[in-house]
């Protein structure tokens, strides 16, 4: 994972990530990137309104 996160540049004008899991760790690699425009997707098996999230 993060040698795929490594090869985006550090500005990017859209950034779609979608999540098969609770586990959000890659979030750490696009740390340091610009981003003009975030979009964080899971699909219907994770509850994104549960307490635990």
């Amino acid at each position: 994972m993060a040698k795929i996160f490594a090869a985006l540049p550090n500005k990017l004008p859209l950034l779609e990530l979608f999540f098969e899991s609770k586990n959000t760790s890659a979030l750490k690699y696009i740390k340091n990137k610009e981003i003009d425009e975030l979009s964080m997707i899971s699909n219907n098996k994770v509850n994104t309104l549960a307490d635990d999230w």
